[in-house]
């Protein structure tokens, strides 16, 4: 599969940013608390810590709802991975 290089401008929530290119992309594999529930913030949190403002490469693996659904990396190392590893559901 195709990788592509760009730049977190907006992290949405725990799992959804928009790039530079303004394309929306949900991470892979996990669902984060949504707006509104417990961890909701803390996963938002993390993300932004993760990727806002630094590049990332992302393979996009489906779509959802208009958004690209892909495995993110950043400095080499697997976001959707990271927030898994940090306690936030892996999608079933």
């Amino acid at each position: 599969m195709a990788t592509y290089n760009a730049i977190c401008v907006c992290v949405e929530g725990g799992d959804t940013f928009r790039t530079l290119e303004k394309t929306w992309i949900r991470l892979a594999r996990y669902d984060a608390p949504k707006e509104g529930k417990p961890g909701y913030y803390e996963a938002r949190r993390l993300l932004t810590y993760l990727i806002s403002g630094k590049e990332i490469v992302y393979e996009q693996v489906s779509t959802l709802d208009g958004q690209v659904v892909a495995e993110v990396w950043q400095d080499g190392k697997n976001v959707n991975d990271l927030m898994i590893n940090s306690g936030y559901k892996k999608k079933k």
